[in-house]
């Protein structure tokens, strides 16, 4: 988990809570934002199935 150091909390997820109910450009752009988020974490999914010694704690068979 990612913590903000501040106590605010994600902008994008707090906009989205806020307004994203409400405003179509709002919940457009915010939906966006969270694709991004999805596509880089699909990506970092798919390398790890590929080679799983990448990372910080890389594979290490005995």
């Amino acid at each position: 988990m990612v913590s903000c150091p501040s106590g605010r909390g994600c902008f994008v997820v707090n906009t989205a809570t806020e307004l994203g109910t409400t405003d179509a450009q709002v919940r457009q752009r915010t939906e966006a934002a969270f694709e991004v988020t999805r596509q880089a974490l699909r990506s970092l999914l798919h390398q790890g199935r590929r080679d799983p010694n990448t990372g910080p704690h890389p594979h290490n068979p005995s």
